[in-house]
């Protein structure tokens, strides 16, 4: 059996084309409100224009919309909504670093408080180590003291 062949690839559309796709699209196409967010008063604030905006700014500059006005008006518009894309594409980036960072704002009492038992404990572990290095030493020092007195008393009988 041989093996399938995938279908030819779609020509692309031509500015003319794009433009007339534009022109016909609804001013709530969701398309076009991809970019927009909501800020933190729940308002939104949109980061890519409106289809009606995108309408304006895809009027060709030449006489009966010659091909030569619309592309120039497709490059530019497609320009302005590569950029607004991007700053879009920033806002979220900055956005998601500023939940990771409240999310380890919110982790660090926890985290802290695990720390601070952890060397409490091995504080008192230390404590307990020292005090038997001191009693051990004290032992030994008194070990010391006691073979040389006994070694004394022995010479004077």
């Amino acid at each position: 059996m041989p093996p399938a062949r995938l279908p030819e690839r779609p020509k692309p559309p031509t500015g003319q084309q794009m433009l007339a796709d534009i022109a016909n699209a609804d001013d709530n196409d969701v398309v076009f409100l991809e970019g927009q967010a909501l800020d933190l008063s729940g308002t939104t604030s949109a980061l890519i224009w409106p289809v009606s905006q995108c309408k304006e700014d895809l009027t060709p500059s030449t006489p009966e919309g010659g091909p030569e006005g619309a592309d120039k008006a497709l490059t530019e518009a497609m320009l302005k909504h590569a950029e607004a894309r991007e700053a879009a594409q920033r806002s979220y980036h900055k956005a998601l670093e500023l939940l990771q960072r409240v999310k380890t704002l919110e982790e660090s009492p926890a985290r802290l408080e695990l720390q601070y038992t952890h060397l409490s404990d091995l504080g008192q572990e230390m404590s307990k180590v020292i005090k038997d290095l001191q009693e051990s030493s004290s032992h030994v020092m008194q070990n010391k003291k006691e073979p040389k007195s006994s070694k004394g008393n022995k010479k004077k009988r």
